[in-house]
C-alpha cells in the first residue's frame, strides 16, 4: 500500500524507463506527501518517572476504563472506572 518514492520517479524519468512519459522538468519540483511524513514521523519516550511535586488534593488525577466485564455488577454495570488521587 502506497506509492513510489520521488527519488524513484526521478530515475524513472531520468532514464526513460517508461515509454511515451513526457518531458518533465524537476529541478524546482520536491512534493509533499502528508501521509508518508505521518507513517515517518516518531515521538520522544516518556519519562520513566516525573519530578514534578503535587501538593494538593486534585493536582493530579490518573484513571484507567476496564471492561466490559463478563458480569454486570450489583448497580447493572459492565465497566469499571477507577480515580486515583
Amino acid at each position: 500500500v502506497g506509492h513510489i518514492g520521488f527519488k524513484t520517479c526521478e530515475e524513472i524519468i531520468k532514464n526513460k524507463l517508461v515509454d511515451d512519459l513526457p518531458d518533465v522538468d524537476l529541478t524546482n519540483l520536491r512534493p509533499f506527501c502528508e501521509v508518508c511524513a505521518k507513517a515517518k514521523s516518531t515521538r520522544h519516550p516518556f519519562p520513566k518517572e516525573s519530578h514534578t511535586e503535587y501538593k494538593n488534593y486534585g493536582d493530579k488525577v490518573v484513571t484507567d476504563l476496564w471492561g466490559p466485564a463478563r458480569t454486570k455488577s450489583l448497580g447493572n454495570s459492565f465497566y469499571f472506572e477507577p480515580f486515583v488521587d
